[in-house]
């Protein structure tokens, strides 16, 4: 399958997983943590995989593209709302509005990348790059689920930083491990 196609899958099982929290009651506190565990263990593997496969793909031949710094960016924003959820108490009032900031963020994203970005990559990729691309992805994901997702933020800030940097700070998360 093509990157977009899988991209495109993916991005509507994160929406429908932010849909249904959404549609929990305000004291299904049980239920709402454990679908915000579901977002969480479809969202951070997305992006990860999404940023190393696909992203620094187009970085590699398009380094200096605004669009691809802005959806690295949008990552971050869309993370720090999730964690946002992930600490609120459980009986907390607010989680329903922080909740549909989530889900606004991520469309504004998915809109943004199903279009703008996918054109650019339309551009400077061949179909069967895209084909292996939309592969790496499929067996990337899951694979960052199963390391854990506290050693890929190291990575994914690793991946914004000039590789002489970059690459000492994977050194010391390396040794922490």
């Amino acid at each position: 399958m093509l990157i977009y196609e899988t991209l495109i899958r993916d991005h509507e099982r994160i929406k429908k997983a932010i849909d249904t929290l959404l549609l929990l009651a305000d004291d299904a506190t049980d239920d709402r943590i454990e679908a915000l565990h579901r977002i969480r263990d479809s969202l951070i593997p997305h992006e990860r995989s999404e940023e190393a496969v696909f992203y620094n793909s187009l970085k590699a031949v398009r380094p200096d593209h605004p669009l691809l710094g802005q959806s690295f960016d949008e990552h971050r924003d869309i993370e720090a709302l999730l964690h946002s959820l992930l600490q609120t108490d459980p009986f907390d009032s607010d989680w329903r509005r922080r909740a549909l900031a989530l889900k606004r963020e991520f469309a504004a994203h998915r809109e943004q990348e199903e279009t703008e970005l996918f054109d650019l990559a339309k551009s400077c990729l061949t179909e069967e790059e895209a084909l292996y691309l939309g592969r790496a992805f499929e067996k990337m994901r899951p694979r960052v689920l199963k390391t854990g997702l506290s050693s890929t933020t190291f990575r994914a800030v690793a991946e914004q930083m000039p590789p002489r940097f970059a690459d000492s700070l994977e050194e010391r998360n390396v040794h922490r491990i």
